[in-house]
Protein backbone atom coordinates (compact mmCIF):
# COMPACT_ATOMS: atom_id res chain seq x y z
CA UNK A 1 0.00 0.00 0.00
CA UNK A 2 2.71 2.41 0.78
CA UNK A 3 4.83 2.06 -2.04
CA UNK A 4 2.55 1.83 -4.34
CA UNK A 5 2.59 5.68 -6.27
CA UNK A 6 -0.59 7.11 -6.51
CA UNK A 7 -2.91 7.71 -9.82
CA UNK A 8 -3.08 11.32 -10.65
CA UNK A 9 -5.13 11.00 -13.07
CA UNK A 10 -7.66 9.95 -10.83
CA UNK A 11 -9.66 13.20 -9.49
CA UNK A 12 -9.55 11.40 -6.24
CA UNK A 13 -5.87 12.44 -5.97
CA UNK A 14 -6.87 15.58 -5.79
CA UNK A 15 -8.39 18.40 -3.47
CA UNK A 16 -11.81 19.73 -4.66
CA UNK A 17 -11.42 23.13 -4.97
CA UNK A 18 -15.31 25.23 -5.11
CA UNK A 19 -13.72 27.39 -7.51
CA UNK A 20 -14.06 26.45 -11.15
CA UNK A 21 -10.48 27.12 -12.91
CA UNK A 22 -10.32 29.55 -15.38
CA UNK A 23 -8.01 30.12 -17.99
CA UNK A 24 -7.14 33.77 -17.26
CA UNK A 25 -6.04 33.17 -14.15
CA UNK A 26 -2.84 32.08 -12.45
CA UNK A 27 -2.01 28.97 -10.79
CA UNK A 28 -1.24 27.47 -7.24
CA UNK A 29 -0.11 24.20 -6.53
CA UNK A 30 -0.42 23.62 -2.89
CA UNK A 31 1.77 20.98 -1.19
CA UNK A 32 -0.33 19.72 2.34
CA UNK A 33 2.03 19.37 5.22
CA UNK A 34 2.13 16.74 8.20
CA UNK A 35 -1.50 15.88 8.87
CA UNK A 36 -1.44 12.65 10.41
CA UNK A 37 0.57 10.24 13.00
CA UNK A 38 1.81 6.62 12.60
CA UNK A 39 -1.58 4.55 11.84
CA UNK A 40 -2.85 0.70 12.09
CA UNK A 41 -4.63 -1.16 9.55
CA UNK A 42 -7.15 -3.81 10.29
CA UNK A 43 -4.90 -6.51 9.97
CA UNK A 44 -2.83 -4.78 12.70
CA UNK A 45 0.04 -3.47 10.85
CA UNK A 46 2.10 0.37 11.73
CA UNK A 47 1.90 2.65 8.50
CA UNK A 48 4.45 5.56 8.28
CA UNK A 49 2.62 7.23 5.27
CA UNK A 50 -0.65 8.74 4.88
CA UNK A 51 -2.92 6.70 2.90
CA UNK A 52 -4.08 9.16 -0.51
CA UNK A 53 -7.86 7.75 -0.58
CA UNK A 54 -8.56 7.02 3.41
CA UNK A 55 -11.54 8.94 4.75
CA UNK A 56 -10.63 9.74 7.90
CA UNK A 57 -7.00 10.78 6.72
CA UNK A 58 -8.60 12.93 4.55
CA UNK A 59 -10.79 14.43 6.64
CA UNK A 60 -7.41 15.46 8.86
CA UNK A 61 -5.80 17.40 5.66
CA UNK A 62 -9.24 19.19 4.73
CA UNK A 63 -7.93 21.90 7.04
CA UNK A 64 -4.77 22.53 5.87
CA UNK A 65 -6.21 22.59 2.28
CA UNK A 66 -8.12 24.92 2.95
CA UNK A 67 -5.46 27.33 4.66
CA UNK A 68 -3.28 27.21 1.70
CA UNK A 69 -6.39 28.32 -0.53
CA UNK A 70 -7.26 31.15 1.57
CA UNK A 71 -3.31 32.20 2.05
CA UNK A 72 -2.53 32.14 -1.96
CA UNK A 73 -5.49 31.62 -3.99
CA UNK A 74 -8.19 33.76 -3.35
CA UNK A 75 -7.96 35.06 -7.01
CA UNK A 76 -5.90 32.16 -8.64
CA UNK A 77 -6.79 28.51 -9.66
CA UNK A 78 -5.64 26.04 -7.06
CA UNK A 79 -4.64 22.37 -7.29
CA UNK A 80 -3.48 20.45 -4.39
CA UNK A 81 -2.45 16.45 -4.32
CA UNK A 82 -3.49 14.15 -1.71
CA UNK A 83 0.45 12.03 -1.36
CA UNK A 84 1.82 9.22 0.60
CA UNK A 85 3.45 12.04 2.72
CA UNK A 86 5.30 11.27 5.87
CA UNK A 87 3.62 10.88 9.51
CA UNK A 88 4.09 12.99 12.96
CA UNK A 89 6.68 10.51 14.13
CA UNK A 90 8.76 10.05 11.00
CA UNK A 91 9.62 13.87 12.32
CA UNK A 92 11.61 12.74 15.29
CA UNK A 93 14.33 11.54 14.07
CA UNK A 94 16.25 13.10 11.41
CA UNK A 95 17.31 9.48 10.14
CA UNK A 96 13.47 8.15 9.45
CA UNK A 97 13.27 11.59 7.29
CA UNK A 98 15.72 10.43 5.27
CA UNK A 99 14.41 6.94 4.54
CA UNK A 100 10.92 7.67 4.01
CA UNK A 101 11.34 10.84 2.69
CA UNK A 102 11.50 9.42 -1.06
CA UNK A 103 8.19 7.75 -1.19
CA UNK A 104 6.56 11.32 -0.58
CA UNK A 105 8.94 12.38 -2.65
CA UNK A 106 8.03 10.28 -5.62
CA UNK A 107 4.57 11.21 -5.72
CA UNK A 108 4.79 14.56 -5.42
CA UNK A 109 6.58 14.36 -8.75
CA UNK A 110 4.39 12.42 -10.36
CA UNK A 111 1.61 14.62 -9.30
CA UNK A 112 3.53 17.75 -10.34
CA UNK A 113 4.00 16.27 -13.53
CA UNK A 114 0.91 15.30 -14.32
CA UNK A 115 -0.48 18.98 -13.27
CA UNK A 116 2.31 20.22 -15.45
CA UNK A 117 1.01 18.22 -18.56
CA UNK A 118 -2.69 18.38 -17.99
CA UNK A 119 -3.89 20.98 -15.74
CA UNK A 120 -1.84 23.70 -15.70
CA UNK A 121 -2.30 24.92 -19.50
CA UNK A 122 0.77 26.75 -19.45
CA UNK A 123 -0.05 29.47 -17.32
CA UNK A 124 2.23 30.79 -14.89
CA UNK A 125 1.84 29.62 -11.09
CA UNK A 126 3.00 29.73 -7.92
CA UNK A 127 4.39 26.80 -5.46
CA UNK A 128 3.41 26.94 -2.16
CA UNK A 129 3.92 24.70 1.15
CA UNK A 130 4.12 24.28 4.82
CA UNK A 131 6.48 22.07 7.26
CA UNK A 132 6.77 18.78 5.29
CA UNK A 133 4.87 20.72 1.95
CA UNK A 134 8.02 23.45 2.12
CA UNK A 135 10.30 20.41 1.90
CA UNK A 136 8.12 19.02 -0.86
CA UNK A 137 8.36 22.52 -2.87
CA UNK A 138 11.97 22.60 -2.58
CA UNK A 139 12.55 19.69 -4.13
CA UNK A 140 10.40 20.37 -6.63
CA UNK A 141 12.77 23.10 -7.68
CA UNK A 142 15.57 21.05 -7.21
CA UNK A 143 14.26 18.69 -10.13
CA UNK A 144 12.28 21.41 -12.32
CA UNK A 145 12.90 21.92 -16.16
CA UNK A 146 13.68 25.79 -16.74
CA UNK A 147 11.71 25.99 -19.32
CA UNK A 148 8.74 25.44 -16.49
CA UNK A 149 10.98 27.86 -13.70
CA UNK A 150 10.33 30.36 -15.86
CA UNK A 151 6.52 30.33 -15.36
CA UNK A 152 7.29 29.70 -11.17
CA UNK A 153 5.87 33.59 -9.84
CA UNK A 154 6.80 32.45 -6.46
CA UNK A 155 7.34 29.58 -4.36
CA UNK A 156 6.41 29.86 -0.27
CA UNK A 157 8.22 27.40 1.62
CA UNK A 158 7.15 28.28 5.13
CA UNK A 159 8.31 26.40 8.38
CA UNK A 160 11.03 25.00 6.65
CA UNK A 161 15.02 25.40 5.51
CA UNK A 162 17.39 26.06 2.82
CA UNK A 163 21.20 24.90 3.33
CA UNK A 164 24.25 26.22 2.15
CA UNK A 165 24.49 22.83 0.50
CA UNK A 166 21.31 23.28 -1.15
CA UNK A 167 22.62 26.39 -2.53
CA UNK A 168 25.47 25.45 -3.85
CA UNK A 169 24.22 21.93 -5.56
CA UNK A 170 21.53 23.77 -7.05
CA UNK A 171 21.97 27.00 -8.70
CA UNK A 172 18.07 27.25 -9.64
CA UNK A 173 17.39 27.97 -5.51
CA UNK A 174 16.29 31.62 -5.34
CA UNK A 175 16.05 32.78 -1.88
CA UNK A 176 14.11 35.71 -1.58
CA UNK A 177 15.84 38.85 -1.20
CA UNK A 178 12.99 41.48 -1.51
CA UNK A 179 8.77 42.06 -1.69
CA UNK A 180 8.74 41.39 -5.12
CA UNK A 181 11.54 40.00 -7.71
CA UNK A 182 9.71 37.05 -9.43
CA UNK A 183 10.85 33.37 -9.24
CA UNK A 184 12.00 33.58 -5.73
CA UNK A 185 11.35 31.02 -2.70
CA UNK A 186 10.52 32.83 0.23
CA UNK A 187 11.20 30.55 3.47
CA UNK A 188 11.49 31.28 7.48
CA UNK A 189 11.10 29.87 10.74
CA UNK A 190 9.34 31.99 13.50
CA UNK A 191 9.83 31.79 17.31
CA UNK A 192 8.51 33.67 19.71
CA UNK A 193 10.87 35.66 22.51
CA UNK A 194 10.96 33.19 25.12
CA UNK A 195 14.04 33.40 27.59
CA UNK A 196 15.12 29.54 26.82
CA UNK A 197 15.29 30.26 23.23
CA UNK A 198 18.38 27.86 22.19
CA UNK A 199 16.45 25.04 24.40
CA UNK A 200 13.49 24.88 22.08
CA UNK A 201 13.91 21.90 19.79
CA UNK A 202 13.44 23.32 16.05
CA UNK A 203 12.40 20.09 13.81
CA UNK A 204 12.79 22.84 10.91
CA UNK A 205 16.98 22.51 10.90
CA UNK A 206 16.50 26.36 11.30
CA UNK A 207 20.13 26.62 12.37
CA UNK A 208 21.25 25.40 8.68
CA UNK A 209 18.87 28.12 6.99
CA UNK A 210 20.63 30.74 4.67
CA UNK A 211 17.19 31.81 3.34
CA UNK A 212 16.55 34.88 5.07
CA UNK A 213 13.79 37.01 4.67
CA UNK A 214 11.38 38.97 7.44
CA UNK A 215 8.15 38.96 5.67
CA UNK A 216 7.11 41.72 7.16
CA UNK A 217 9.47 44.10 6.04
CA UNK A 218 10.49 42.19 3.16
CA UNK A 219 14.05 42.47 3.74
CA UNK A 220 17.18 40.58 4.87
CA UNK A 221 18.22 42.66 7.12
CA UNK A 222 18.01 42.67 11.40
CA UNK A 223 15.74 45.82 11.46
CA UNK A 224 13.05 44.89 13.21
CA UNK A 225 9.50 45.24 12.21
CA UNK A 226 6.27 45.88 13.54
CA UNK A 227 2.84 43.99 12.48
CA UNK A 228 -0.26 45.33 13.71
CA UNK A 229 -2.96 44.35 11.30
CA UNK A 230 -3.44 41.04 10.95
CA UNK A 231 -3.32 39.19 14.37
CA UNK A 232 -7.10 38.80 14.65
CA UNK A 233 -7.20 35.19 13.07
CA UNK A 234 -7.55 31.54 14.64
CA UNK A 235 -4.64 29.58 15.03
CA UNK A 236 -4.84 25.86 14.07
CA UNK A 237 -6.06 24.77 18.01
CA UNK A 238 -8.19 27.53 18.69
CA UNK A 239 -12.10 27.22 19.64
CA UNK A 240 -14.00 28.80 17.03
CA UNK A 241 -14.77 32.37 17.23
CA UNK A 242 -11.59 32.67 18.95
CA UNK A 243 -9.56 35.98 18.17
CA UNK A 244 -6.36 37.65 18.93
CA UNK A 245 -5.66 41.53 18.71
CA UNK A 246 -2.00 41.67 20.22
CA UNK A 247 0.53 43.47 17.41
CA UNK A 248 3.59 42.40 17.21
CA UNK A 249 7.48 43.26 16.16
CA UNK A 250 9.32 40.76 13.50
CA UNK A 251 13.14 40.45 14.22
CA UNK A 252 15.35 38.47 12.01
CA UNK A 253 18.18 36.46 13.45
CA UNK A 254 21.30 35.75 11.42
CA UNK A 255 23.06 33.69 13.63
CA UNK A 256 20.05 31.39 14.28
CA UNK A 257 18.79 31.29 11.26
CA UNK A 258 14.86 32.46 12.54
CA UNK A 259 12.15 35.07 12.80
CA UNK A 260 12.08 36.37 16.45
CA UNK A 261 7.90 37.61 17.01
CA UNK A 262 7.76 39.74 19.89
CA UNK A 263 4.91 41.14 21.73
CA UNK A 264 2.49 38.16 21.01
CA UNK A 265 -0.12 36.46 23.95
CA UNK A 266 1.76 33.75 25.96
CA UNK A 267 -1.05 31.82 25.14
CA UNK A 268 -0.80 31.66 21.47
CA UNK A 269 3.06 29.62 22.18
CA UNK A 270 2.29 27.41 24.68
CA UNK A 271 4.28 23.48 24.69
CA UNK A 272 2.74 21.00 22.51
CA UNK A 273 4.35 17.85 24.30
CA UNK A 274 2.92 15.31 21.60
CA UNK A 275 4.97 17.36 18.62
CA UNK A 276 7.78 17.69 20.59
CA UNK A 277 8.05 21.65 20.10
CA UNK A 278 9.14 23.80 23.16
CA UNK A 279 7.77 26.70 24.80
CA UNK A 280 7.78 29.65 21.92
CA UNK A 281 8.35 27.45 18.74
CA UNK A 282 5.95 28.61 16.33
CA UNK A 283 6.32 26.28 13.24
CA UNK A 284 2.53 25.46 13.68
CA UNK A 285 0.97 28.66 13.70
CA UNK A 286 3.71 29.70 10.29
CA UNK A 287 0.34 29.23 7.87
CA UNK A 288 -1.74 31.71 10.28
CA UNK A 289 1.11 34.32 11.40
CA UNK A 290 1.36 35.57 8.22
CA UNK A 291 -1.78 35.52 7.16
CA UNK A 292 -2.62 39.21 5.54
CA UNK A 293 1.09 40.14 4.52
CA UNK A 294 1.32 36.64 2.38
CA UNK A 295 -1.30 36.98 0.59
CA UNK A 296 -0.70 40.66 -0.88
CA UNK A 297 2.69 39.72 -1.65
CA UNK A 298 1.61 36.84 -3.79
CA UNK A 299 -0.44 39.33 -5.76
CA UNK A 300 3.00 41.88 -5.88
CA UNK A 301 4.91 39.11 -7.18
CA UNK A 302 2.48 37.93 -9.55
CA UNK A 303 2.30 41.63 -10.95
CA UNK A 304 6.44 41.84 -11.14
CA UNK A 305 5.84 38.37 -13.36
CA UNK A 306 3.68 40.05 -15.53
CA UNK A 307 5.75 43.11 -16.17
CA UNK A 308 8.95 41.00 -16.71
CA UNK A 309 7.26 39.19 -19.12
CA UNK A 310 6.34 41.99 -20.99
CA UNK A 311 9.28 43.51 -20.69
CA UNK A 312 11.46 40.19 -21.94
Amino acid sequence: MDDIPSDYSNPEYWYKSKRPVQSDRSDVFYVLPTTIPDWKDADGKWHHFANPLASDQRELSQISFEIGEKNFAQNRNYFAPYYHHITLESWYSFALIEERWPTAEKDLVLAFDYYIRHLNGERPFILAGFSQGAKGVIQLIKQMDPKIQERMIAAYALGYHISQKDLDAYPNLHPATDAKTPGEIICYNSVAEVPNLDQIIFHQASDENVALINPVSWKCDEEPAELEDNLTVPFWNDPPGKTYHDPITVKLDKKRGLLIVSGMSPERYKEIPEFRLGDGNLHFQEPYLYQEVLKQNADVREQAWIKARKER
